[in-house]
C-alpha cells in the first residue's frame, strides 16, 4: 500500500498490492488493483495476475490473460505453465490442462507439490489413472498430511469450482 501511495501510477505496484490482497481474502479489492495495473500498464506480463483470475473464478479470462503474458514473456516462469492449466482445468478442459502441466513439469521436474495435485485432479478427471496415480504418488510423498478438503479451500473462491475440484482429486486418489 504504501509503494502505491508513494507512486499511484506504477503497475507495479499495483500488480503487487493485488497479489497480497487475493491472499489476504480481499477478492474484491485484489481485482480492483489487478484491473488498475493492467489500465496503467496494457501489456503487464505478471502471470500471478492470471492465477488469481483462475481461481478467482474468471477462467477464461484467465486463459486469455496468461497467453498474453507468455507472447509477451516467452522466457517467464515456468510456473505459469501451472497457472494457465488450472484455467483450463476450471473450463473442464483437461487435455490443454494436462498438456499445460506436462510442459511445467518438463521445465521444472521438482514442480511444487501444489501443482501436481492440480495434475492429479485433470489427470483423474480426463480418465488417465496413470498419470493420476503417479500426481497423487508425489503429492503425497512432498506433503503426507494433503487433504482435499483444506487444498480445495484454499485454492478456489467459487463454491462450484471447488466440488468440481474436490470430486476430481478424490476420485484421483487423494485423501
Amino acid at each position: 500500500q504504501q509503494a502505491v501511495v508513494a507512486n499511484h501510477r506504477s503497475a507495479e505496484a499495483h500488480s503487487q498490492l493485488s497479489w497480497v490482497l487475493h491472499w489476504a481474502g480481499g477478492h474484491e479489492e485484489a481485482m480492483a488493483e489487478f484491473r488498475q495495473a493492467l489500465a496503467l500498464n496494457p501489456n503487464l506480463a505478471d502471470g500471478r495476475l492470471g492465477l488469481m483470475l483462475a481461481v478467482d473464478g474468471h477462467p477464461q479470462e484467465a486463459v486469455d490473460f496468461m497467453k498474453r503474458v507468455m507472447r509477451l514473456d516467452p522466457y517467464h516462469d515456468p510456473s505459469y505453465f501451472v497457472f494457465l492449466a488450472i484455467a483450463y482445468f476450471v473450463l473442464h478442459d483437461d487435455v490443454n490442462s494436462l498438456a499445460m502441466q506436462r510442459l511445467a513439469q518438463a521445465r521444472v521436474p521438482e514442480n511444487f507439490w501444489g501443482g501436481d495435485a492440480w495434475r492429479a485432479a485433470a489427470a483423474a478427471r480426463a480418465g488417465e489413472i496413470d498419470v493420476a496415480k503417479d500426481a497423487v504418488a508425489r503429492v503425497l510423498q512432498r506433503n503426507p498430511k494433503f487433504r482435499v478438503d483444506r487444498f480445495v479451500e484454499r485454492e478456489l473462491a467459487n463454491r462450484g469450482d471447488q466440488q468440481q475440484l474436490a470430486l476430481a482429486l478424490y476420485s484421483a486418489g487423494l485423501p
